[in-house]
This record gives C-alpha cells, sequence and structure tokens, in this order.
C-alpha cells in the first residue's frame, strides 16, 4: 500500500498538486479512456467558461525488473513508444528509483512518463498529459486514444483518470449553471457524498453510464465536481473528473 501511495504522489505532483489522495485506490476496468472525457465535455461546455484545462492520466504497475540497467534500459524503450525524449533523468530516492521524460507535443499538450521502480522490483507506469493554450479537446481525445492503443500495444489494459478545469460560467450563483441538474439528466447520477472546506465544495456521484469505479470504503464512486472560489477574487474555479478529481481543485 505504501509503494501505492508513492506513485501517486509523483503523479499528483506532476500535475500541479494533490487534492484527492483518500481516494487513490486502483481504478477498475471499464469503459474506454477517451469514452470518458467525450462523456464529461458536453458537461464542462454547460458550466465553464471557454479558457478551461483537461488532464489525462494513466497509473497502474508495470513489469518487473533485474537490476539499475534493465530499469533504465526500459525507461528508454518506453519513452520511445510513447514518442518521448530518449534523455530521461534516473533518480534515486530512499525506496524507490525513478525514470522520467517529458515533452509537449505538436498541440501544446504536455506529456510525462514516470516509471517508478520499487526494491523489491516491482514497478508502476505513469503517463501524466496537460492540455496547453492551443489544444483543443479534440486534440485531447486523440491524445488518450493514441496513448491507449499504446499501452494495449504492450499488454497493458489503460486505467485512465480523466479532468477538466475552468472557470464557472455566469456572473452570480443565479445566472450559473447548475452541474446537478445536468448530472441528474444526462448521467443519472446519485450523490453519495459532499464535502465542504476552506471556499471549496465537493460533491461525488455514481453514474451507471461510466463503468470505471472507485470505493471510499463504504460505497462506489466514479464522478467528483468540486467548486473552489477564490477568497481574493470571488471568483469561482470548478473541477469535474472520472473517477475522482486528483489534481488541486
Amino acid at each position: 500500500m505504501k509503494r501505492k501511495w508513492i506513485a501517486y504522489a509523483l503523479c499528483f505532483l506532476i500535475a500541479a498538486g494533490c487534492a484527492a489522495g483518500a481516494w487513490a485506490a486502483r481504478v477498475n476496468a471499464g469503459r474506454s479512456a477517451a469514452s470518458s472525457l467525450e462523456l464529461l465535455l458536453p458537461l464542462s461546455q454547460q458550466i465553464m467558461s471557454s479558457d478551461k484545462s483537461i488532464v489525462i492520466k494513466h497509473a497502474d504497475t508495470y513489469q518487473n525488473y533485474s537490476d539499475e540497467k534493465q530499469f533504465l534500459d526500459t525507461g528508454r524503450m518506453l519513452g520511445r513508444l510513447f514518442e518521448l525524449p530518449e534523455d530521461g533523468k534516473l533518480s534515486r530516492e530512499e525506496d524507490h528509483i525513478l525514470y522520467r521524460t517529458a515533452t509537449t507535443d505538436s498541440h501544446g499538450a504536455d506529456l510525462t512518463m514516470l516509471w517508478v521502480g520499487f526494491f523489491d522490483h516491482t514497478s508502476e507506469l505513469i503517463l501524466t498529459g496537460g492540455s496547453g493554450p492551443d489544444t483543443s479537446p479534440a486534440d485531447m481525445i486523440e491524445l488518450q486514444r493514441k496513448l491507449t492503443d499504446k499501452l494495449q500495444s504492450i499488454g497493458i489494459k489503460p486505467q485512465w483518470n480523466v479532468m477538466i478545469q475552468g472557470v464557472l460560467a455566469g456572473d452570480d450563483e443565479a445566472s450559473s449553471p447548475s452541474p446537478t441538474d445536468w448530472l441528474v439528466a444526462k448521467l443519472q447520477a446519485k450523490q453519495v457524498e459532499q464535502y465542504e472546506d476552506n471556499g471549496s465544495t465537493s460533491i461525488t456521484y455514481y453514474s451507471p453510464f461510466i463503468s470505471e469505479h472507485i470505493s471510499n470504503g463504504k460505497q462506489a464512486m466514479n464522478l467528483q465536481v468540486a467548486v473552489h472560489r477564490n477568497s481574493i477574487t470571488q471568483e469561482k474555479r470548478v473541477t469535474i473528473g472520472t473517477p475522482a478529481i486528483t489534481i488541486e481543485y
């Protein structure tokens, strides 16, 4: 369990922080990653302004390694597969080693690969893609499909975490669209739990339209919506994610 937290912590740092550490459970296999992103896009268009960011993540165990040289060679092979630079960096920590490589694609999306090796020779592979200012939702859907194909080509079933973040549309509470109404009407979503703290509200749901799910120990959940109000500007930032939000909201 300790190593799972290490791997997720590394993944969160690449994507600007961790807001949902309590939900770092394994995503169960289900619907394709791209379909999850396409499912959330209409909601983001309803409730967010036009300037939004998209983050996609795959995180799961990968093959064992024999020694540090073989770990590095495999890391470079994986980098070539995902069309990343081969001059990735190898670092050593107290209880794991890490190979990291990253690039920005032709559409301005950032792609980072982390391969984490634990000292019992097991490993974790983490891919994080983030949209840039000129990256369209269609570009991110295509990136996700491309990465899915490449993961499957080496025998990995993708375990995707998809998030969209942007400023809440509308000038005030009354004019802002309600994500809850949309979720109930379009995805038959049922609320699982709600959490409020320091200007943030987070609600988790379960929708039968989304096959992936995680558990809070009591109930299954596969969708999260969070709104954070900036205490200075009063601007509201909204984040939606499936099966959970794993970036700062």
